[in-house]
């Protein structure tokens, strides 16, 4: 790998599970570093430097999903209705109706 390649912004995440330095790719959450607790932070650098390779080519391979859109009416065959559907934001987790 060139000298002039570019660490990406990544998250690191430290887990009692861990016992060795993990690099995950995800549309999600792009690069993520997962690191066993109390490991040396500025130790990462180094690592995803030997491993660029690796994440240059998982992150071209990695496209996000389509992004999906909430349907604007739903249909009831069976009961011949059509319901028009509304959004609102909510502290809660789930929906409701």
């Amino acid at each position: 790998m060139t000298k002039s390649w570019t660490i990406p912004a990544y998250d690191v995440r430290e887990s009692n599970r861990a016992r060795q330095v993990i690099i995950k790719v995800s549309p999600w959450s792009e690069l993520e570093v997962v690191v066993p607790i109390g490991f040396d932070l500025s130790e990462i650098p180094d690592i995803l430097r030997k491993k660029a390779g690796w994440i240059r080519k998982n992150l071209e391979r990695t496209q996000p999903p389509e992004e999906l859109t909430s349907p604007k009416s739903i249909s009831f065959g069976l009961l011949g209705e059509t319901w028009r559907a509304e959004y609102s934001r909510s502290p809660a987790r789930r929906l409701s109706l």
